[in-house]
């Protein structure tokens, strides 16, 4: 979903998703000029819903409509899907939760359009791993179907046993949430900051090997969700940004709950209680979609740790499920504050610069070919005598490829 904001989410959102899905050793095996992408291309459909209600996609500044007019971006506007909604979205007498309401209702539907088995739908001011498709497939979607598959009864489709065993409304592919810690991490707050974010934050491999801690491996875990109370720190989902439907939830759970909620709030409007002085009032503005969703179907939800999608927005005016004070300016959420120190876009390799060079006796540098493996590398002084090191060495003498200076720190 994307709007109008002050910053062009958007343009990172697609570039990491575009270029996050390539096995770079493999299309250069195969010498094939691939482009980034096709994987992804391959298993998905991707969709850009326009929820401004006055601005259509031409509009935007110069720098969204380059994003836009990727001809594999499939573009629709909210308003094309006002003959799915109880109220007309020009009509007066709106709220922020209606919009919101509408907003995903129309979504919704562009994922049964779609026809897939799995539907995400995400925010613009999100980004993804470096390894979001092999992630997504290996950590979250083949381990839901296997599940569905070895307690299928009968013709069962995966959505019904999802939903007659009651293992999963929505994924959340966020969460500032460590449940093995049992607790929020707000990286924001001075007690954590100090004393646990340092353990918690991820690490690139080149310092891993510094602090001598193993090289970086892709690991992600489902947690569930119990249907507990709003206020409740264990209940905390991924606000909305990054979840992950069956198709068969949408159709069958998703798109009835949001026509209830959209039918409640024009009740709510109408009814002439809504007055601008309630806004701080959880529920009344606010839509925490994941929560809710649990909550209607009965079913509890699962959140992927660490996350599979981080939040990069700074402020969002979208911030919701907690309660917040009167005033307007308390409403901006800081959502740079709201973010997952443990998500790492690429781990990169495991080594540091200065290991590609070793110093002989003599005082020369040589460049150490066998740097990555320790069996191997010419730094070893078993290894040194080599033949490849040797002809290295005499090599880099002759072309003046002395290496760092012995000056440098």
């Amino acid at each position: 979903m994307v709007k109008i904001r002050k910053i062009p989410y958007i343009n990172a959102l697609i570039m990491t998703l575009m270029g996050s899905h390539e096995l770079k050793e493999q299309n250069h095996a195969l010498k094939k000029g691939i482009p980034f992408g096709h994987r992804l291309l391959s298993y998905t459909k991707l969709n850009l819903l326009n929820v401004e209600r006055d601005q259509p996609f031409d509009e935007y500044d110069d720098v969204r409509i380059k994003i836009f007019q990727l001809p594999f971006l499939h573009k629709h506007h909210v308003r094309e899907y006002h003959r799915f909604m109880k109220q007309d979205i020009y009509e007066v007498g709106r709220s922020h939760r209606l919009d919101k309401i509408q907003d995903f209702l129309a979504s919704a539907h562009i994922c049964m359009e779609s026809d897939l088995p799995w539907c995400l739908m995400m925010e613009e001011f999100t980004v993804v791993t470096e390894a979001f498709l092999t992630s997504l497939k290996n950590f979250v979607i083949a381990p839901l179907e296997s599940y569905a598959a070895t307690h299928r009864v009968g013709m069962e489709s995966d959505g019904q046993v999802f939903k007659r065993l009651k293992k999963m409304s929505v994924v959340s592919l966020f969460s500032a949430y460590d449940s093995q810690a049992g607790d929020v991490m707000r990286v924001h707050d001075v007690g954590y900051s100090s004393m646990m974010y340092e353990k918690d934050r991820a690490k690139l491999n080149s310092e891993r090997k510094a602090m001598g801690l193993k090289e970086h491996s892709l690991q992600y875990e489902l947690y569930p969700l119990p249907l507990l109370e709003s206020n409740d720190a264990n209940a905390q989902g991924g606000f909305d940004c990054a979840m992950l439907f069956h198709s068969s939830m949408v159709q069958n759970e998703l798109i009835p709950m949001l026509q209830q909620l959209e039918s409640a709030e024009n009740a709510r409007i109408v009814g002439g209680w809504f007055r601008s002085d309630q806004k701080d009032e959880v529920g009344v503005d606010s839509l925490d979609l994941e929560r809710e969703f649990s909550l209607y179907t009965g079913i509890q939800r699962q959140r992927v740790e660490p996350s599979l999608v981080n939040r990069i927005g700074f402020y969002d005016q979208d911030f919701g499920g907690w309660q917040r004070g009167t005033s307007e300016k308390d409403r901006i959420g800081i959502t740079n504050w709201l973010t997952d120190p443990r998500f790492l876009f690429e781990a990169g390799a495991f080594y540091e610069g200065r290991e590609e060079f070793c110093e002989l006796d003599n005082g020369n540098w040589i460049w150490d070919s066998f740097y990555e493996s320790e069996q191997k590398s010419c730094c070893k002084e078993e290894f040194m005598k080599r033949q490849i090191c040797e002809e290295e060495e005499e090599y880099r003498l002759r072309h003046n490829f002395w290496g760092p200076s012995n000056d440098e720190p």
